[in-house]
């Protein structure tokens, strides 16, 4: 500004009363306030240091309906320009010399389906704005590439990396792949197929083999459903098994396994149960997630310690009249913190007061409570009227943990899933403790089945023990 301008505007502000001063200055900080409010949205900019040339653009997530990613980082490299994406996944580059400029974009969205970085080149021009969009692939294309065909909109893929818990260095890992251990994962879920005259469920899957220390893809796999992660390793007695739920088209999930050479690993997993209030809570139970195998108490001041295999896994921490919390452990070191585990109550509820036209059995009502509790697989009298022949092939459809394995004579006998494999129920019959009856007994008894009540040993109702670890099958007769 020259001396004479200055020189005028002060000039402009000293002529006046203070009143009018006061005035002025409430008109300029106006004038800047809607200068200010003109200024683009975009809040995340890079300023160049030479040149007039703008770059404004978007990093847009095709895989999950074209949405702007926000947080992404975007660089111009050349340059040594660095800006971060908005809410709406928008960014700008200002004062950018002329010429031909190579942008890259990278964020943790991109790891998880395996690309590492977007780029894209834009050819900036003095004094002019250049709009410029780096997108991640589409969901045909993606799937196209990784599965070699199109995915059906609810369907999603799981991918990861298997890792050798005792083996912290690559090389060593690479190494260990190279010996020919070939382990298998497997997704797995249950669907409700309708067929003629019944309603049967069945366990669906998808499956791929992987060398330590490379990824796996998974294909096909639901969206609206649970899915058990299943890793079976040749030699090994103990299956590594986990929860997941895929959030959106792709889910990164890494596996750590324990190798057949070092199967005697073990972690120490430590913790503190707690109300939300922060009062400890001695009376919690914790067991694992998909077992249901009963792992121990807290103390009284809610610390607990475990010792358990060194591969990946899920605990399940609860308490009666709280609701329950699922925690993902990944053993990347011998002794594993998990900190406080608050567990919330239970919201209050009416109860639903259910009016009909027939009387309800006192055995009825008992068991639509437990059903209403989820702790175990329940087959109301409505689900067996609808089926021709209730058969041990069909109880274990219903449920995640049933099987059925061959018994006497080539027949099929009903088993539960405890740990590394099978085991035979105790069974309960209209309430009365029976034991683990033969097959011939079994077969008459689910024929006359007019409800059943599947549990593992960690979740049966006191009633309904079996004492040995297994679990129970509890079967209401007409």
């Amino acid at each position: 500004m020259s001396a004479a301008k200055l020189e005028a505007l002060i000039g402009w502000w000293r002529v006046g009363s203070g009143a009018e001063c006061l005035l002025r200055l409430t008109g300029l900080l106006f004038i800047i306030g809607v200068a200010l409010a003109t200024v683009s949205p975009i809040s995340i900019l890079a300023q160049g240091s030479a040149g007039s040339g703008v770059v404004r653009g978007m990093v847009r997530d095709s895989l999950n309906g074209g949405a702007g990613l926000r947080g992404a980082t975007v660089r111009i490299a050349a340059l040594g320009l660095q800006a971060q994406t908005d809410q709406r996944g928008r960014f700008e580059f200002r004062n950018l010399p002329s010429g031909r400029h190579e942008i890259s974009a990278h964020a943790a969205l991109l790891d998880s389906i395996g690309i590492d970085t977007l780029r894209s080149n834009v050819d900036v021009v003095d004094r002019r704005s250049v709009d410029a969009v780096l997108a991640t692939p589409t969901r045909q294309r993606y799937s196209a590439l990784r599965c070699g065909g199109p995915s059906p909109p609810d369907l999603g893929i799981i991918r990861g990396r298997l890792e050798s818990a005792s083996m912290p260095d690559r090389a060593e890992r690479t190494a260990a792949a190279n010996v020919g251990v070939r382990p298998e994962i497997a997704a797995l879920w249950l669907e409700t197929h309708l067929g003629a005259g019944q309603i049967e469920r069945r366990e669906m899957g998808s499956t791929t083999s992987a060398l330590l220390d490379t990824e796996f893809i998974l294909c096909g796999v639901p969206t609206d459903a649970d899915i058990v992660l299943r890793v079976t390793l040749e030699g090994l007695a103990d299956t590594v098994r986990v929860f997941a739920r895929i959030p959106q088209f792709v889910l990164q999930r890494n596996l750590v396994v324990v190798t057949p050479a070092t199967s005697e690993r073990h972690i120490t997993i430590e913790g503190r149960v707690v109300t939300t209030q922060g009062q400890p809570m001695a009376n919690a139970s914790i067991g694992d997630a998909v077992t249901g195998e009963f792992l121990g108490r807290p103390s009284a001041d809610g610390q607990f310690s475990l010792q358990r295999p060194g591969h990946s896994q899920q605990l399940m921490v609860r308490g009666i009249g709280y609701q329950p919390q699922f925690i993902d452990v990944e053993p990347t070191q011998a002794t594993v913190a998990i900190g406080e585990i608050r567990l919330a109550p239970v919201p209050p509820q009416l109860a639903t007061m259910l009016v009909e036209g027939r009387r309800i059995s006192t055995e009825e009502l008992s068991f639509e409570a437990r059903r209403r509790t989820g702790r175990g697989s329940y087959i109301d009298e409505a689900t067996l009227n609808k089926t021709p022949q209730v058969t041990p092939a069909f109880v274990a459809s219903q449920s995640m943990i049933a099987r059925t394995e061959a018994g006497s004579r080539g027949r099929r006998q009903l088993m539960l899933w405890r740990g590394a494999g099978p085991c035979r129920p105790r069974f309960y019959v209209d309430g009365i403790d029976n034991g683990k009856i033969d097959i011939e007994d079994e077969e008459l008894l689910l024929q006359r089945a007019k409800r059943i009540e599947i549990y593992r040993a960690a979740f049966a109702p006191p009633e309904f023990n079996d004492f040995d670890g297994c679990g129970s099958i509890v079967i209401w007769t007409r």
